[in-house]
């Protein structure tokens, strides 16, 4: 009978001390002359302005062996932004596909795998200097299809 009580005393402790926890982390609200953490400012989400799709050759020698066709999209952090690139269009596609047909988009390791860092990196290049620093934010290849034949 003593047995049956300690183990019954024990646990009523052992549930009046979890309870008490629980209402200490979760029920307890906050003393009035603490302030409530300021709200975090959000940015604005990005907006993004989508290229038409470029073909990038794939060369064997001096033979066109495949293209990729490649989707392309400039993030810009505004609207404002976005107005400039727009109007400077014509000058970004003309200096991307030169860069892709002048200079190889493929990666020294597999001659028929496109080096997407390495085009990112040159594309953002060439968009600061049409647009000047600051305009663009990131260049983002958003669809990449190989075709033979």
């Amino acid at each position: 009978m003593n047995k049956k009580i300690l183990i019954l005393g024990t646990l009523g402790l052992v549930l009046l001390g979890g309870g008490g926890g629980a209402y200490y982390m979760f029920g307890m609200k906050k003393a009035p002359d603490q302030k409530a953490e300021p709200a975090a400012v959000l940015k604005p989400p990005p907006v993004f302005v989508q290229m038409d799709q470029m073909s990038i050759p794939i060369l064997r020698g001096d033979r066109v062996n495949a293209y990729y066709f490649v989707a392309v999209s400039l993030q810009v952090a505004d609207e404002a932004k976005r107005t400039i690139v727009d109007d400077r269009m014509p000058l970004i596609k003309d200096a991307f596909l030169r860069e892709v047909y002048m200079h190889s988009a493929m990666r020294s390791d597999a001659p028929d795998s496109l080096d997407f860092d390495a085009l990112k990196q040159r594309f953002m290049k060439l968009a600061q200097q049409i647009l000047g620093p600051g305009v663009v934010d990131d260049v983002l290849i958003t669809r990449a299809i190989k075709a033979v034949g």
